[in-house]
């Protein structure tokens, strides 16, 4: 029989894994968005200029492509980090469920 503490146990995991993947796909999604707006970068000769909230900003290109790269490698770090929590979670998870199940493992 199920232990009433292992199921709010599981529950909280799922619902922990859940927010991981999110933030992964959130974090994927900014990784993507900056390596675009780095491509466009190269491509530019003109001026260029940086978004701060609602105003433009006149920056070097060399300055904005420093600051688009260094956001990059927070969240590639971000990335690496929310990966390794996720497979914990998710061994956990895989534990619990076969404990749930009456599968326990010994």
């Amino acid at each position: 029989m199920p232990d009433e503490k292992d199921i709010e146990q599981y529950k909280a995991l799922a619902q922990q894994y859940q927010l991981i993947e999110m933030e992964l796909q959130k974090a994927d999604l900014q990784v993507k968005e900056i390596s675009s707006s780095l491509d466009e970068l190269e491509k530019s000769d003109g001026k260029t200029y940086l978004a701060i909230g609602r105003i433009l900003i006149e920056k070097s290109k060399e300055d904005i492509k420093k600051e688009l790269e260094e956001q990059k490698s927070k969240i590639e770090k971000r990335l690496e980090t929310l990966k390794v929590q996720k497979q914990k979670v998710e061994k956990k998870l895989k534990e619990l469920e076969a404990k749930l199940s009456g599968k326990s493992e010994e």
